[in-house]
């Protein structure tokens, strides 16, 4: 991916991202900072830090010196708008607003990159796009971890059971009829959701916030 392309990217996301956030109501603003007190005030774990350290921390601890856990590894994502969970706290969409079925994360991917045509059309340069600016946003922007101590440690082998864990709920079924996994009778791949500061580190924040594990060197 050449220099071009990226400086394209990054600013139509600065862009997107400047435009969604003027439409966001004060109401919802103040809503989010409430939430983020919540976990710092009441959940957080203390932090002593040394003024006089030459090098910054490797977990993002004490680089912000006010605020000494802001950016660091393993605290909440602070929402810049209402969440739109199926329950309101956790449970996934599966429906549109207007009752119209969401496709799954297959059906996107196959609707999206599957070659339409092998001679004007190849997917590997479509594919290897998505790739870079996927790994851009869920490596680089937001890292959210599984808590891998919950089992099952395949969600599909539950898919079947009256109550599946909430960290099993969001497996990738597949299609009987898919042209590349049908060949080989897979109709499903494991995928475990996030952590939340509610379910994993026991702060009761309500709707769940995703907990991420990347860190920021700098604070604005």
């Amino acid at each position: 991916m050449n220099n071009s392309l990226i400086l394209v990217i990054l600013v139509a996301l600065f862009w997107c991202s400047s435009i969604q956030a003027e439409t966001y109501s004060e109401v919802n603003l103040i809503k989010n900072v409430v939430v983020s007190d919540t976990y710092y005030k009441n959940c957080a774990p203390s932090v002593t830090c040394n003024s006089t350290s030459k090098y910054r921390t490797t977990d993002g601890t004490c680089n912000n010196l006010e605020h000494p856990l802001w950016g660091s590894t393993n605290t909440p994502y602070i929402r810049l708008g209402p969440a739109y969970y199926d329950d309101g706290n956790y449970t996934i969409r599966l429906q549109h607003k207007d009752g119209m079925e969401l496709p799954g994360a297959r059906e996107l991917q196959l609707g999206l990159f599957w070659p339409k045509s092998c001679l004007f059309d190849p997917p590997d340069i479509r594919n290897y796009h998505a790739n870079q600016i996927g790994q851009f946003v869920t490596h680089d922007i937001s890292l959210m971890p599984s808590n891998v101590a919950v089992p099952p440690a395949d969600c599909c082998t539950v898919q079947g059971d009256d109550n599946i864990s909430y960290i099993c709920q969001a497996v990738i079924k597949i299609s009987p009829s898919d042209p590349l996994f049908s060949e080989i009778n897979k109709t499903c791949l494991p995928f475990r959701r996030a952590m939340t500061a509610s379910f994993d580190f026991n702060c009761e924040i309500t709707p769940q916030i995703p907990v991420r594990n990347d860190l920021y060197y700098r604070i604005f």
